[in-house]
This record gives C-alpha cells, structure tokens and sequence, in this order.
C-alpha cells in the first residue's frame, strides 16, 4: 500500500516463480556446461537452496529432481515500455493513460525523453499486445466487478459545474440546460479555470480520471489542484493555461468506481448544434444502465459572448458599452474576466480576441471524416499528405500554416482516440 484508501483496480500483486533443481537461481535448470551457456545447478550439502523437494535433506532425491528437469527454464518474459498502468501487459488500457498524460506529465514518457507526446503514442502502438511472464489473463481485460456487500448498482454523473477560482460570478450548473442543445451555449461564468463533477454517490476517482481538450484549438489546459468532497460526492479540477474561445471535451474515465467497486456508467449523447431540439439528448444522470462507460461531454468557454449565442459580434460589443466601467456585471454584462467590472484592458480585450468566433456547431478539427471520433482513419490523412505545400485543412494541415508536417500529426493526437457521442 501507500498508505491511502484506493479504488478497486488498485490491487495487491506479488510474483514469484517455482523451478525445482534450479539451484543457483537463474532460470534455468542446467547439469551440463555449455558455451555461452547457464552454470551448473550444482548441489551443496548443506545448503537450502540445493533441497528440490523441501525435505529438509539435500541427497541423492534433490539430484534425481534436477536431472529430470534438466533443461527447463522459466518464461521470463518482460515488458519493455508502455505498460503505463503497471499489469505486465501492453493493451487499450496503458492508451488511455498515456491519454490522460499527454502533455501533462511524464507518465506516458516511452523514448524517455521525459515528457508524453506522439513519439510515444508511436511506441505503444508497436508494442501492444506484449506481455510479461507475470501477465494473466484477468488483468488482459477488464472484469465485472464483484461487491462483497451486494451493491451492484454503478455510480453516475448527475451534474457538471463551471466556476471560477477568482471570479465573482456563480458557478454554472449544467443540469439546468441538459437535454437540449442550450448544453453547448456559451457558459456565462467569467475567468472560469474550474470543473467539478457531481457523483450519485461515492466514488473513488484521481486527478487523472478527467481529460479535457479544446476540440478547435487543441489546447491542453494544465490542471493545477484536485479534489473531491466524500461529503458531496463531488470532484473538482482547476486548471491553467486555457486557450478561451473554444468548445471543450470533458472525457472521465470510467475506472472512476464505487465504494464496492462497480465501474462508472458514464455514457452521454450530447447535441450537435446549439440548436439540437432531440429527446436523444441526454439528461442527467449519465449512463445507459450498464456498469462501465466513459462520461463524454461536451461544453463552450467564450469570452466575449456577452448574449450567449456563440457568436462574438456587434451586438455584445454594444453590450459591453452599455456596461463599460460599471460596478457588480455580469458575464452577460460584459464582465468576461469575472472581476465584476467591464473594463477595457481585461474584457475589450478578451472580446476583440473572439470577435467574429462563431462556436453554434462546434467539430472535433482532429476528425476529418466527420465521424465524431479521431481514429486511424483520420491520422491517415495526414500521412497521406505528409510534406504537402499549399495544404488545406480538409488535407490534415491542423496548424493552419499551409503545409502538412509532424506538428499536424502531434495536434491530432492530442485528440487521437476521442470519440462523441453526438445526435442533431
């Protein structure tokens, strides 16, 4: 242990192996010198290690063991790299951490050059599907979690609040606009850095359990505090570096658990367009009935939007007119920065930054098919323009500077292996 309660997939593992008339300890079972080859298992009177059948005697039984199993040698296979979550195995799982690192931290670090980018997304790929000889076959997949009190009724999220660290303005609930495509309008909280999630009960979930992604700008906002409220039920993120003018992708793990160990029912259908009228939209809570499912959710952070209908134009600048230099505003007062004041050095400015950003129908940019996930299919794309001049975005120039190059290919993956659910 490491001295904190964990979740269910935080297992207790110790290896070992058995080869009897493997004396000397190297894997082998060896009578004969060979070249190049292992020592000799040699038997010593007197010595533990040289007693193959635990009788306490080394004698004539503990040779015949050996010159039966002469030739036998153990499978230590091992695993080089990419076995991010530590099962001695290379599988979809080690993904999804490297996932959650990508130009977060180390964790995803392959090549070693201590940092997780596409070099070693590259890696994985050639090495999924390899294992240890510690490797079973219950840790190649994820199993139905088993509840010693009896709950198998799976956690789920019942709502997601945007805030502000700093800012002055209320934090803003999603559970009051889902089902519809009012989920996707410009989230009215000015200087929001802030994302909680709401649980149906308690969970076990880390600061690693929710990647978020600017789906335009591929920004990766750098998280700078985590916690979670047993009280509530609720886990916090705040983050840095946000690039504001943009649709966000929450994407929450669903090895988020419960108490007993049921895994997060997290599914969600989010609306297309701002305008998405679908009873397939989803309500809160999550899920689809069934343990096990990433919680996919899609919002907008628009500074600027003054009347919230994803477009930054003349009609918020004049509403920013109205209210320039006035005390106690609103995010819809112009007050972008959440200071409670629309001024111009901190809201004009975050204002003219978006002017003319229209955000009705956000798009992963990654996905070029238009399937609503980045898979193979779309980094296809880029390497089949690759080197292409005069490049458009439709060819996989990401960047927007014309050409396709492994800048466009390290944007995509940042967003490689999202997928949305989407309907409208």
């Amino acid at each position: 242990g490491d001295g904190a309660s964990s979740s269910a997939s935080a297992y207790f593992r110790l290896n070992f192996a058995l080869l009897a008339g493997d004396f000397n300890g190297d894997g082998a079972v060896t009578t004969t010198t060979l070249p190049g080859g292992p020592a000799v298992d040699a038997i010593t009177t007197g010595d533990r290690w040289s007693d193959a059948n635990g009788d306490g005697v080394v004698g004539g039984a503990d040779t015949s063991i050996r010159t039966t199993n002469a030739g036998d040698y153990l499978p230590l296979r091992r695993v080089h790299g990419a076995d991010f979550i530590d099962d001695d195995a290379v599988r979809l799982d080690d993904y999804h951490r490297w996932r959650m690192a990508y130009g977060q931290s180390a964790e995803g670090d392959v090549d070693g050059d201590g940092d997780t980018d596409g070099n070693d997304f590259l890696l994985w790929q050639v090495l999924i599907g390899s294992y240890s000889a510690w490797s079973l076959d219950e840790f190649l997949a994820p199993a139905a979690s088993i509840s010693a009190t009896g709950d198998v009724t799976a956690p789920q999220v019942v709502n997601v609040v945007v805030s502000g660290s700093v800012s002055l303005h209320a934090p803003f609930s999603f559970d009051t606009v889902d089902g519809s495509g009012a989920q996707l309008r410009t989230v009215p909280v000015g200087g929001a850095d802030t994302i909680s999630i709401v649980f149906s009960e308690g969970v076990n979930v880390a600061a690693e359990s929710l990647f978020v992604v600017g789906m335009t700008t591929f920004n990766l906002p750098e998280l700078a505090e985590f916690s979670y409220d047993a009280a509530t039920h609720t886990a916090t993120w705040r983050f840095e570096g946000w690039a504001l003018g943009d649709a966000y992708f929450l994407a929450l793990a669903d090895e988020v658990t419960d108490e007993a160990g049921n895994w997060l029912d997290g599914e969600w259908t989010n609306p297309a367009t701002t305008a998405t009228a679908s009873s397939l939209v989803s309500e809160f809570p999550s899920g689809d009935g069934v343990e096990g499912g990433w919680f996919k959710f899609m919002l907008t952070l628009l500074p600027g939007d003054a009347n919230l209908d994803n477009l930054v134009d003349l009609a918020d600048y004049d509403i920013y007119v109205a209210n320039v230099n006035l005390p106690d505003r609103l995010f819809t007062q112009a007050d972008f920065n959440g200071n409670g004041r629309a001024t111009f050095s901190g809201d004009a400015a975050l204002m003219l930054a978006n002017f003319g950003r229209d955000l009705h129908q956000p798009l992963l940019k990654a996905d070029f098919d238009g399937d609503w996930d980045v898979d193979d299919a779309d980094l296809a794309v880029i390497g089949a323009h690759a080197g292409l001049a005069g490049a458009s975005w439709a060819d996989g120039d990401l960047d927007g500077d014309g050409a396709v190059t492994i800048d466009d290919l390290d944007l995509a993956l940042a967003q490689y292996g999202l997928g949305l659910n989407v309907v409208g």
